[in-house]
């Protein structure tokens, strides 16, 4: 993705030159239409002012906020004004800026990728949610750790389960980034896979993982089972850390009895580590 994308977007969009000769125009504008000021702001040369004008558009909620985050993007801007114009656009959710989004996800600069990825999850539409999806699962395979993590987090946020498979292998890989995103999403039919890389990955990234399974409200018993004995197996600090907010953590209405025995074994677990210190 970084590849294609790449050498259409460097550290500003638009030619310095063509940057410079767009900011003089606006210069010289004298509009009064909505937002006109936020516009110039964003346009002009100072590039506090245009980020607190990014910042303030992203409160807008309207087409008009819209179209003045994508001139900018599209007339080329410094990183910073560019990370603060693309989280307005994601605080929009209006799924018209995909195409901008969806091309800074390709940026050089893993922070706007990173940015453009997280206002990419956030945009609401039926039309924009799979080719979304694509290339936050493509995100998966970026050059960068802390974009991959972006992507795995994104991902669990909407509740997308394509790039399970890729988080799979990342584990695999000790990937930290998408312990916690994996473990939001993991599938019952995953669960005795988790299990199974013990001894095979790093053991806190694993504990991670089973914390953030041990989460989910929508997991059998059994399963909440098997991943309180597979935490206990894991001597690791952040195994007792995942087990005591586990055993912690508030029972669901009407959940006492019949799911007490996970949480029973994880307090079991916690109190033979405590007398043993």
């Amino acid at each position: 993705m970084i590849g294609v994308l790449a050498p259409l977007l460097g550290g500003q969009v638009a030619p310095s030159s063509a940057l410079a000769a767009r900011r003089s125009a606006v210069a010289g504008e004298s509009g009064s239409g909505p937002l006109e000021e936020e516009r110039r702001a964003l346009l002009g040369n100072n590039e506090a002012a245009a980020v607190a004008a990014a910042k303030k558009l992203g409160t807008h909620k309207s087409a008009a906020a819209e179209e003045v985050l994508l001139e900018v993007l599209a007339s080329g801007t410094s990183p910073a004004v560019a990370e603060a114009a693309l989280t307005a656009l994601g605080a929009q959710t209006d799924e018209r800026a995909w195409d901008t989004l969806a091309l800074y996800a390709g940026h050089r600069s893993p922070a706007l990728r990173r940015q453009a990825l997280r206002s990419l999850a956030q945009l609401k539409g039926a039309s924009t949610a799979p080719r979304t999806s694509e290339l936050l699962v493509m995100a998966l395979g970026d050059a960068d750790q802390d974009v991959r993590a972006t992507a795995a987090e994104a991902l669990a946020a909407r509740n997308d389960r394509a790039g399970l498979g890729r988080m799979m292998s990342l584990l695999r890989d000790n990937e930290p980034g998408v312990a916690e995103p994996l473990g939001a999403l993991v599938t019952p039919a995953l669960v005795p896979e988790l299990a199974e890389l013990l001894g095979t990955v790093n053991e806190d990234i694993l504990a991670n993982t089973l914390g953030a399974a041990l989460k989910r409200k929508d997991l059998a018993e059994q399963l909440r089972v098997d991943l309180v004995r597979t935490l206990a197996k894991i001597s690791s600090p952040m195994s007792t850390a995942a087990l005591a907010e586990y055993a912690g953590s508030a029972t669901g209405k009407g959940e006492k009895t019949e799911k007490d025995k996970a949480k029973k074994e994880a307090q079991a677990v916690l109190d033979q580590r405590s007398s043993s210190r």
